[in-house]
């Protein structure tokens, strides 16, 4: 089917069946999986039909990092560099790590996205046990996203 014509929540679960965020706006999914389809020619995906199906305890896809990447490992791998680039005081640094364009001049839409999109991977509820600065990579994400997003407080 026309992944244009599929009602927002179905395309939500297409978008996210690639592993791609589901995030945003019904035009900016659409544009992110015509993205990836064409960078990606052939790769068969879930549809919203079979991927409502699916099992409801699958992990959040990783978006960039190697293909045998799984997402524990990506988690902690982007928590270290948080905690690396918040301590260097690069803001945007860590708002860029899913390959997002984030500047100060980033939209509001743009740097919640971004946002959103890193604190799934990061919450200290997922890499707790996993990783010891869990917590203070979540709070150099929260640090981020505020003094990016805000910059007069």
């Amino acid at each position: 089917s026309n992944p244009a014509e599929l009602p927002i929540a179905a395309l939500r679960k297409t978008v996210a069946g690639f592993g791609l965020s589901c995030i945003g706006t019904q035009d900016e999914m659409l544009e992110l999986l015509i993205t990836h389809l064409k960078e990606n020619p052939g790769v068969g995906g879930p549809t919203a039909a079979n991927e409502s199906n699916a099992s409801s305890n699958s992990s959040v896809p990783a978006a960039t990092g190697t293909p045998d990447e799984d997402v524990e490992a990506k988690s902690i791998r982007l928590a270290k560099t948080a905690l690396r680039l918040s301590e260097e005081g690069d803001d945007e640094g860590i708002l860029r790590l899913l390959g997002d364009d984030i500047t100060k001049a980033s939209s509001v839409g743009a740097l919640r996205k971004a946002y959103l999109k890193l604190s799934l991977l990061l919450h200290p509820d997922k890499l707790q046990d996993k990783f010891d600065g869990a917590t203070r990579a979540f709070q150099a994400l929260v640090s981020a996203f505020e003094h990016v997003s805000r910059p007069e407080l």
